[in-house]
Order: structure tokens, then sequence, then C-alpha cells
């Protein structure tokens, strides 16, 4: 082999070694890539709150119902940020109601700025589970297909604080040694893979701003189910206990990115490594 080929020979490596490079940042680029459950391609009415069995937003979907012949449980998505103690009407739990805007309100602006849109978990049921100490794991959210959830960011209701600072008919105001803590729970295919927990409040200190929380533990999840626990409860006879704490959290920017696909990357690889052999032996010939 003369010395022209054997130069050729080294920059045909190179170029080789330098195709896998740029594979390799391409995909890990791709797989960065986040994508955000904002809310903001959702259409409010004129009541800055609307709520549905099912609605979806950046390919998740949100689940609700009606309750007891009565009442919302779900997910609603609002625009509204109200800080003031509301002298809410605890029974106001209608969707027509207007003490329904109050009570699906946050007690912050959302994270992107004032008049954005952002989903609160509206639980009826408060009954608390002996062994678990919380509610049912309920109001699911149903991940877009072929996305792992990394992060979503989290705040307290209007209501929720209120009652935690101020207290109203049926609880509160907390003490040093109360608590109020949601718990996400992911599932993938109908099996429990993970939960995270995040503290609402740990006695007078509030959870008082929008907060980021990492999901990355629960990556493998499809679905995701939420449950609430407080140390302020109550029993109304029948041996069953209730949450004294209004059952209510908000929510915005849920980040997902695509699942990697090793499979997909191993063919590529292959078809980059049989290039260049066969580019090789061409210039050896």
């Amino acid at each position: 082999m003369n010395k022209g080929i054997v130069m050729r020979n080294l920059l045909d490596r190179r170029w080789f070694l330098v195709s896998i490079f740029v594979l390799y940042l391409v995909r890990a680029g791709g797989q960065l890539a986040l994508a955000d459950v904002d809310f903001e391609d959702l259409v409010l009415p004129s009541s800055d709150s609307a709520a549905a069995e099912v609605f979806t937003s950046g390919g998740a979907a949100f689940f609700g119902q009606t309750r007891f012949d009565c009442c919302w449980e779900g997910w609603v998505y609002s625009n509204s940020a109200l800080n003031q103690d509301l002298g809410l009407d605890p029974g106001g739990l209608f969707p027509t109601n207007p003490q329904f805007l109050a009570q699906t309100s946050t007690a912050y602006l959302p994270p992107n700025g004032a008049n954005t849109t952002y989903a609160i978990a509206v639980i009826i049921d408060p009954a608390v589970d002996p062994v678990t100490r919380m509610t049912a794991p309920q109001i699911p959210i149903v991940l877009p297909a072929g996305e792992m959830v990394t992060s979503v960011d989290i705040a307290n209701t209007t209501w929720a604080a209120n009652n935690v600072v101020n207290g109203d008919a049926f609880g509160g105001p907390f003490g040093p040694n109360d608590q109020f803590t949601v718990t996400i729970i992911g599932e993938s295919s109908g099996l429990e893979i993970g939960s995270v927990d995040i503290v609402l409040a740990d006695g007078m200190d509030l959870l008082d701003n929008w907060t980021t929380v990492s999901l990355v533990s629960l990556s493998g999840a499809d679905t995701l189910l939420f449950a609430l626990a407080s140390t302020d409860t109550s029993n109304f006879g029948g041996g069953t206990e209730f949450l004294n704490t209004p059952t209510f959290f908000a929510i915005d920017n849920l980040l997902t990115r695509p699942i990697p696909e090793p499979v997909a990357f191993a063919m590529a690889m292959a078809g980059i490594l049989c290039w260049g052999v066969c580019r090789r032996r061409e210039i050896q010939v």
C-alpha cells in the first residue's frame, strides 16, 4: 500500500469517528428537548376558569367527574390569582357557583407572569386511608405517548393557603406540628413505579410561591396520580377520618422529554459502521 492510500485511509477513519460523534450529539440533543404542558393552548371562558371530564394540553390528558350528584372532582384550568382573605363559602363547590372561581385560584401569580393559565386539582372526597394516612390516589394525568416526565411547578391554592394561615369553618389555622402534603404517584401500565412527596405547609411555614419539583424518579410512568395528606383531620362518625385542610393544589409547566430509543440508535450506529468498513475497503483496492 503506497503512502497516498495510507493517508486517505487515516482521513477516512477520522471522518468515520467524527460521524459517530456528530450522530451522538444530534441524538443526545433530541433526547434533551423538553416539551412543556403549560395550558396556554386552552381557551378560557369569561369566568376565568373551566372544567371538563377530559381536556388535553401539550398532549397530556387531564380527567374529572361530577361526584355525589353535585360536586366537581378532578382538574380545572384557570388564570386567576387571588391572594387576599376571600371569606370563602366552604359549600360552594359547584362550577356554576361564583365561589368556584375563588376556590380554583392560586394565591400566587403563575410562574410565567400574570394572566397565564395553569391547572388546579380538586379532590372532593377527603377520606383518609388508615394505612397510608392519605386520600386515595386519584385525579389522573395521562402523559403524552412516547414522553417521560421530568418536572412540574406546584403551588398552594388561595383557599388552602387561607385555611393554613387564618383557619376557616372546617379547620386551621395550622400549629407548629401540622403538615399538609401532596404525593405524586407514577404508574406504568397500572403498576406503581414510585412516588414523590411535596410539602405544601409545614407548621406555619407555607409553600408561598410556585416551586419546581423534580419528577425524574417517575420517568418510567405513563400516568400520574395524586394523593393529599394533612395532620388536621376530623372524624364525623362511622369511623372514617377526613382532612380538614382544603384538598386543592395548583400545577403548571409539566415538563416531559422523548423516551430514548436504544434500538433505533443501535441500528443507526451499525449502519455507520458498515459504511465505514465498506469505504475503507474501497480505498484499499
